[in-house]
């Protein structure tokens, strides 16, 4: 690109690039990366990819192998990883796979890390009515030896463990007892010895459609940590859940103190969801509770929480339109410690007319309380409203009582009110 400026040769540039100029660009391209894939599909299959840049001069290659068995008698799956890094030569590897043997069932990994190798298994071989179990921590000697006798049952099948040794050396765990299935529940009464500190456990598994159980008792009279109770429910449908859970820590399992509680439940099989959740925290004396029953016509609430002296509750049940629409019955509960307050309503609907009762009462000794008929239509020619009312200030105070009546009719009117005060077993009366 040549440009011819305007003006005298030693005039400066009026722009970058201004006068004669010139660029030239080159684009080289060098095969210098190659991938490449393997697949095996041999008795165990694998896929292996490979990434390298030849031109280099130094060895790159990496190489990722994934592999599996999917086998009725052989799970498995695992990577190898090789790659070069400014150190040297990178490797990882892992496997881990089941063996689904009829006389050999077993669970194992392998591993590897550059030049340290790993190897797992834990399982049992099973020779006749006796069953041996594995357990290798990346060894060949085995970390556990005894036996397993099966024998059948009328119920199941029970097996008897026979000093059945963990570990090596200090740290030597031994097992002996017995686990039986009986239908769909396991049942276990084992004793342990570790180290020369001895544990009793006795316990329960079972599960059944919809619902699952556990639960165990520990005892030890040398670990003060083993000792307890856990026990735990679950039932469920499509239209329901629930969950029982108690734990207990220390050698009273009836202790209310080390306890902790915790109920739930849920229900919506019916016109009305039902709910329950309960917890109790003995070791904090606390506990809280909200239970209830929700639905169209129907309202109820229990709830409820502790600590320590302190205390809540509150409680709701109303039902509406039970026996004729628009009928209810009302009843309302709340206290904090020593302080409450309870209110009750219902309305009876009886022809052409509504039958009501209203209460209020406090802790404090206050009551009041409206009770009567009262009719649907009032007007100046057609109503009937009869009212009794009550009135009482508070624990040993005169008590107030009012009576009101009217009626009107296309024929006349009538009408008339009464007050009674009882002062002291003293009566005021007031009649109109």
């Amino acid at each position: 690109m040549e440009s011819t400026p305007q003006g005298k040769a030693d005039e400066h540039a009026l722009w970058p690039l201004y006068g004669t100029s010139s660029f030239a660009m080159r684009l080289e391209m060098v095969d210098s990366i190659t991938f490449r894939t393997e697949l095996d599909i041999s008795e165990t299959p694998s896929i292996t990819f490979y990434h390298d840049t030849p031109t280099q001069g130094k060895p790159r290659q990496t190489t990722l192998k994934l592999l599996s068995s999917i086998k009725p008698t052989h799970y498995s799956a695992g990577f190898e990883l090789t790659a070069p890094i400014m150190t040297g030569l990178f490797e990882v590897s892992a496997k881990v796979g089941f063996v689904n043997e009829e006389n050999l069932k077993k669970l194992y990994g392998q591993g590897g890390y550059q030049k340290q190798k790993y190897d797992y298994e834990v399982g049992f071989k099973k020779q006749g009515n006796e069953i041996l179990p594995i357990l290798k921590l990346n060894t060949d000697l085995s970390y556990v030896s005894g036996k397993i006798i099966e024998s059948k049952t009328p119920n199941g099948v029970s097996y008897a463990l026979q000093t059945i040794k963990f570990g090596r050396d200090d740290y030597l765990t031994t097992i002996d007892g017995s686990v039986s299935a009986q239908g769909p529940k396991l049942i276990s009464k084992l004793k342990f010895d570790i180290g020369g500190n001895k544990v009793d456990l006795d316990g329960s598994l079972g599960y059944n459609k919809g619902h699952f159980d556990t639960d165990v008792i520990l005892k030890s009279d040398n670990i003060p940590s083993a000792n307890g109770k856990f026990k735990y429910d679950v039932k469920y449908t499509e239209k329901s859940f629930g969950n029982d859970l108690i734990l207990v820590w220390g050698k009273d399992i009836t202790s209310k103190q080390n306890r902790i509680e915790w109920a739930q439940m849920a229900d919506w099989s019916g016109e009305n969801c039902k709910v329950k959740n309960e917890i109790t925290l003995g070791y904090i004396d606390a506990g809280a509770k909200f239970n209830g029953e929700f639905g169209k016509k129907v309202l109820n609430l229990d709830a409820s929480g502790n600590y320590k002296t302190s205390n809540a509750e509150l409680k709701i049940d109303n039902k509406y339109s039970q026996k004729q629409p628009h009928d209810y019955e009302t009843s309302f509960y709340a206290a904090s410690n020593k302080k409450s307050i309870k209110i009750d309503m219902s309305r009876d609907i009886e022809g052409e007319s509504s039958r009501v009762k209203n209460k209020v009462e406090l802790s404090t000794g206050l009551k009041v309380e409206l009770n009567g008929k009262i009719s649907h239509k009032i007007t100046y020619n057609d109503c009937d409203v009869s009212l009794q009312g009550t009135f009482v200030p508070g624990q040993k105070k005169e008590v107030t009582k009012v009576t009101y009546m009217v009626k009107n009719t296309q024929k006349g009117h009538d009408g008339s009110w009464k007050f009674l005060l009882v002062v002291m077993n003293s009566l005021l009366e007031n009649q109109n």
